[in-house]
């Protein structure tokens, strides 16, 4: 009988390390053990204020800046302001970022940028950011046809509370994507979550390629190199290169916001430039399309600048 027991016992044992995951991501999200304390950080079973039993009100965005917004206490990751903080109580080590350093997404209402490429950080109003509180908005590219999708997206779209154990904990398939195949992504070690330098330009990511790739997962007519070769697309039959090492979304944008701006030279190009469907508007600041630098200075950096990315 004790044998018996010890056995099964044993498949118990055996039996939870299947189902608990053993995960890198931080505060609430994952690392569950069989007596985890993670959920009462988001979720009441009987007093809850929200849908999903979440203990803020609003939307599940509001109950992730309730930590990672400018006023939260448990996040490091200030994403409204695009700035690392040290607020959680918790020493990493080593350190996930510098104090006071711009994130590597931008923010999502202000952005810590050197966006004239002088060499000074400045914390400006966002001009365009992804938008996180269910607006309805466009996947530009996205489909197989017509100039995009219609999604509504909040920070649940792309990010998975719950953890997995992914690069920034993105969702290998976002919610509303059109897509049955997904593109998970290696979590990097360490975690590093600030700009290496003081500009945005030539923060690469280990990743990049990959990170295109899910990218695309959304934007799917986005992701390739056409720009000699048409493609069978009456909308987007021409391409910059995304797809390489070298040159991929994330050369030129940033993922959350930035405050980049389009009305700096007298002739306002930038500024006017036709969204895929022919509209004008919104225009001037608002069409900077979370690029890194103010008007086409990603374009100068490449094709004008040290030329080490092989452009001509």
């Amino acid at each position: 009988m004790k044998r018996a027991s010890w056995g099964i016992l044993a498949l118990l044992v055996g039996a939870a390390a299947l189902v608990l995951p053993a995960l890198a991501d931080g505060g609430p999200h994952g690392n569950f053990t069989a007596t985890t304390d993670a959920c009462a950080g988001c979720h009441r079973p009987h007093q809850a204020r929200a849908a999903n039993l979440l203990t803020v009100s609003g939307s599940s965005r509001d109950l992730c800046l309730s930590c990672h917004g400018s006023a939260g206490l448990g996040a490091d990751t200030n994403v409204e302001d695009g700035v690392f903080m040290e607020r959680d109580g918790i020493t990493e080590s080593p350190a996930q970022g510098r104090l006071n350093a711009p994130l590597r997404g931008g923010g999502f209402v202000n952005a810590l940028m050197d966006t004239d490429f002088n060499g000074t950080l400045e914390s400006q109003p966002v001009t365009s950011t992804h938008t996180i509180d269910s607006s309805p908005g466009i996947a530009w590219g996205g489909g197989s046809e017509g100039f995009g999708t219609p999604v509504t997206l909040e920070c649940t779209n792309c990010h998975d509370p719950h953890g997995n154990g992914t690069f920034r904990m993105l969702r290998p398939i976002p919610l509303e994507s059109d897509q049955e195949a997904g593109v998970t992504l290696a979590d990097e070690d360490p975690k590093v979550y600030t700009i290496a330098q003081d500009q945005y330009w030539n923060e690469f990511y280990r990743s990049g390629l990959e990170l295109s790739r899910w990218c695309a997962t959304c934007h799917d007519r986005y992701f390739g190199s056409s720009r000699r070769n048409p493609q069978p697309d009456q909308h987007y039959m021409y391409i910059h290169t995304t797809n390489n090492t070298f040159v991929n979304c994330l050369s030129c944008h940033v993922a959350h916001g930035t405050s980049a701006r389009m009305t700096t030279d007298q002739t306002q190009f930038s500024a006017s430039v036709p969204w895929p469907d022919g509209s004008t508007t919104p225009n001037g600041d608002a069409r900077s399309s979370l690029l890194r630098l103010d008007n086409r200075g990603v374009c100068q950096q490449c094709h004008f600048g040290n030329r080490t990315s092989g452009a001509r």
